[in-house]
């Protein structure tokens, strides 16, 4: 392989190398990205110092300005490894100058056009220098940028995670249902009330799990549901049972989407309890009307008793004072077999 092939190889592996490094910055690898067209300037450079006479080479202003844009782009550390590198290179070409070794010169330069680079690189250090500035705090601020948005990100992740803790927590059934009446999120206490796992329940409406009697209800609230609701009604478990429940609604923003936000509480046992409780208060008014009613038989027996007596003591004198053989002596006797009679009632 002659000359012309190593250096065309050379030249199309640093071409490689920078297109690359275009990419390095999509992956984060910014350092990288930075590093590999410096060291291509760098290797740049280094050929044409060689190639055009060595320390007296024009090509040798490049490099402190090389040094210079790693100080700005890629910190102190590679700064000192930068100007070792040069200092090693200008004591190699000092020696190699010192012993008489001449080297070629590919690229001859007259004196007034090396003093002229010269002077140009050195007034286009302070641009340079600003534009590497620039660069770098862009670079900077992208890079803050992206660590708070990272940092947001997490707090917002966290944050989510606490609510998400705090909602499974509650011992209230929670559902969210989209504008068509579906099921979009819920929580562990609506999957107990009802007996659906989460991924079966996602896929019902509320039409699906709401008792009969309050099911045109319940799907006719949302189209007109205006701040805060509460009612009571009764779900339909998965296994055909049915649980009353207090809800309480309200209509929010889900997804970047009108939704209805239900708080469900299961009231069974209170209801059955004041059902029992009515029951009581029923068997108790029954006992007190039955009570009054024996009162007032009993009030009414004493003062029949009492005209009993009367009757009967009246049917005594009058039959004992009749003479034997009056016709109405049996009139008499009827009164008082009637009194005894009555009497044992």
């Amino acid at each position: 392989m002659d000359k012309a092939e190593r250096g065309f190889l050379l030249v199309a592996a640093l071409m490689a190398a920078n297109l690359i490094a275009l990419f390095l910055p999509r992956l984060r690898a910014i350092r990288v990205a930075t590093w590999i067209p410096l060291a291509t300037a760098w290797v740049f450079a280094t050929i044409f110092v060689v190639s055009s006479g060595g320390l007296g080479s024009p090509g040798m202003v490049l490099f402190p300005l090389l040094i210079l844009d790693v100080a700005w782009l890629l910190g102190e550390r590679a700064t000192v490894c930068a100007a070792g590198l040069f200092l090693s290179m200008t004591l190699a070409l000092a020696a190699i100058d010192g012993r008489g070794i001449h080297l070629p010169h590919y690229f001859p330069v007259p004196p007034s056009v090396f003093w002229a680079a010269f002077i140009l690189a050195g007034l286009g250090t302070v641009p340079l220098i600003k534009g590497c500035n620039a660069f770098r705090d862009t670079l900077m601020l992208s890079r803050r940028r992206a660590e708070e948005l990272s940092h947001l990100n997490q707090v917002l992740e966290e944050s989510e995670d606490r609510l998400s803790t705090i909602v499974d927590a509650a011992p209230d059934g929670i559902f969210i249902l989209n504008s068509a009446g579906r099921v979009v999120e819920v929580n562990g206490a609506a999957l107990r009330q009802l007996g659906y796992s989460r991924e079966e329940l996602l896929e019902l409406t509320i039409g699906d799990f709401v008792a009969p009697e309050f099911r045109t209800r319940a799907t006719g609230r949302f189209p007109k549901m205006e701040g805060e609701t509460f009612y009571e009604s009764r779900h339909v478990r998965k296994d055909g049972t049915e649980v009353s429940i207090e809800l309480n609604t309200r209509k929010i923003m889900y997804a970047g989407e009108p939704a209805m936000l239900g708080i469900a509480r299961d009231i069974t046992e209170r209801k059955l309890a004041e059902q029992q409780r009515l029951e009581l208060e029923r068997e108790l008014q029954q006992a007190q009307k039955m009570d009054g009613l024996g009162k007032l038989a009993s009030g009414i027996a004493h003062d029949f008793n009492n005209l009993l007596t009367v009757i009967e003591g009246c049917g005594s004198l009058i039959s004992e004072r009749m003479e034997p053989g009056n016709p109405l002596q049996k009139y008499a006797c009827e009164i008082l077999q009637a009194s005894e009679l009555a009497g044992g009632f």
